[in-house]
């Protein structure tokens, strides 16, 4: 998975923040977490089209 990951993108990894959230996962917390990736997505998104403004 993380081979994957790292062919696949040019962003760093976080792997503390990685594992950590698979811990979540794994314990049920997986909405929480779902919300929390897509907050984190979107406020990356949001950042790169200010400074082009």
């Amino acid at each position: 998975m993380i081979r994957l990951l790292k062919s696949r993108t040019k962003e760093k990894i976080n792997y503390p923040q990685l594992s950590e959230d698979l811990y979540w996962f794994l314990r049920g917390q997986k909405e929480k977490l779902r919300i929390s990736w897509a907050q984190e997505y979107y406020k990356q998104k949001g950042d790169d089209t200010d400074e082009n403004e």
